[in-house]
């Protein structure tokens, strides 16, 4: 008898402990049950059978076992309705917490992005826009006054904005310029030798939108394509030019090609200091003598980044834009670039750069006749007097180390006298240069004896005064 009540005691206690557990864990409040019966005049209690139909506790498997539950629920329902209230309770302050997010949510929503800072515009541009917008309807009276700015699309330092009427709901967009503003930036970006870094420190100096690197990137191959077609034009231009004005004096060779004279030298990306030849990128151009306008450019580039990363990893190179063009030293560069310049004068110009004016530079000439770039000329070089000038200066400043001759003397060579002597060379190399045309050709003028005879005197004075050779 003592162990089947300690048995039904067992069972109870365990019936209960799945109630609290169900009770805790379930969706569903049991609350409005009760509620209900209180209301219907019910005794206030939690049926078992009731939270058996909502899944709260599972059913027991014996009838004794169900009244012994409904006596005990019965009699601890007090404490167990506390619970069910408390419980309904929280499920009810958390539905008010959620509507309450939600109206925090939606209230978000209405809220317009922020839009400050400074912009660049057209003036006329900008101000005609709002002129058509003030007048988009007159049945709501509608003006500037009830135009409000909603959105704005940045792309660079282009904007595009998007305002809205508050009367008639209708909506506008304006840009801030009719031109391409970020070109135009990136442009005098590259002019003054900046780059996309230093664009965005004035920027933001200034409080104007930054310009990403994608953006900074198409405007920048944009500028470069328009500058390399506006440069050919040109070089077109000043070909056309100089042929004619070489063709109105008579200097034509038989196959109708116009002789002319041009300037030309070359630059590396490195300075070399007179010792270390080492530039990984050099260019060159030829400039017509009579108008000073540019007749061939070129570039020669010794890496490339994408070249170099796939041959260090033993990888084959994919399809990109290579810039190298070279392969040779540095120094063969500029002699390079050149030799090409005379070889196509022809085929650009139809011209034929009899005689060029160049520094002391001999590998250049040695190349050219090399070359050989016209059949019946030979190209003839003409020393730059001012390479000419700041070589006899060095040359006089290295004489200030030379112990072999007395201190006394090379105490002498000080700066000022060697800038003083130079006032003496310069105007005599001016007054006695040779005037030399190019050799004979068919309808080419020739010298007559005088000026022969002031070629050679011109040329003893010049090797007296200096032996040019040397410079």
């Amino acid at each position: 008898m003592l162990a089947c009540k300690k048995k039904k005691k067992l069972e109870r206690a365990s019936h209960m402990r799945q109630f609290r557990w169900k009770n805790k864990l379930s969706p569903i409040s049991p609350l409005t049950m009760s509620e209900q019966r209180s209301a219907d005049g019910v005794e206030s209690t939690v049926d078992i059978m009731d939270l058996d139909s909502h899944g709260i506790i599972p059913t027991p498997t014996s009838t004794k076992t169900q009244d012994s539950k409904r006596s005990v629920l019965t009699k601890k329902a007090p404490r167990k309705r506390k619970h069910i209230e408390s419980l309904g309770k929280s499920i009810e302050n958390h539905g008010e917490i959620l509507n309450l997010n939600l109206e925090n949510n939606a209230s978000n929503e209405n809220i317009k992005p922020e839009i400050n800072g400074h912009r660049i515009i057209d003036i006329q541009h900008f101000y005609n826009e709002l002129k058509n917008i003030a007048n988009h309807s007159s049945l709501f009276q509608c003006g500037l006054n009830t135009i409000q700015l909603i959105t704005e699309k940045c792309s660079g330092l282009e904007s595009e904005f998007l305002l809205s009427c508050s009367m008639c709901n209708e909506q506008f967009k304006i840009t801030n310029s009719l031109q391409n503003i970020n070109k135009n930036v990136v442009a005098g970006t590259i002019a003054a030798g900046c780059g996309h870094a230093q664009l965005n420190q004035i920027c933001a100096s200034v409080d104007l939108p930054s310009i990403s690197q994608s953006v900074y990137k198409s405007a920048h191959d944009a500028i470069c394509e328009d500058w390399e077609t506006t440069a050919w034009e040109e070089m077109k231009k000043a070909g056309e030019k100089e042929r004619a004005a070489a063709i109105s004096e008579g200097n034509v060779d038989k196959n109708g090609n116009a002789v002319i004279d041009v300037i030309l030298d070359g630059c590396w990306s490195k300075r070399s200091y007179k010792s270390n030849y080492s530039a990984l990128s050099g260019a060159a151009t030829i400039i017509g003598r009579r108008f000073g306008q540019v007749l061939f450019m070129s570039v020669k580039n010794k890496y490339c980044c994408i070249c170099a990363r796939a041959e260090k990893k033993n990888e084959t190179v994919g399809e990109h834009q290579c810039f190298k063009n070279f392969s040779g030293p540095s120094t063969a560069m500029e002699s390079a670039m050149i030799v090409e310049g005379f070889k196509q004068s022809v085929s650009m110009h139809r011209l034929i750069y009899a005689r060029f004016i160049a520094d002391g530079d001999s590998s250049v000439y040695s190349k050219i006749l090399e070359a050989r770039p016209y059949s019946d000329v030979t190209v003839e070089k003409i020393n730059c007097k001012n390479h000419i000038l700041r070589n006899f200066c060095n040359k006089m400043s290295s004489l200030k180390s030379e112990t072999k001759y007395n201190s006394s003397e090379r105490k002498l060579l000080t700066i000022t006298k060697i800038l003083s002597a130079r006032h003496y060379i310069y105007p005599r190399v001016t007054r006695n240069r040779p005037i030399r045309e190019p050799p004979e050709y068919n309808n080419i003028r020739t010298h007559n004896e005088k000026e022969n005879e002031e070629l050679e005197e011109t040329s003893e004075f010049i090797e007296s005064v200096l032996d040019v050779n040397d410079y």
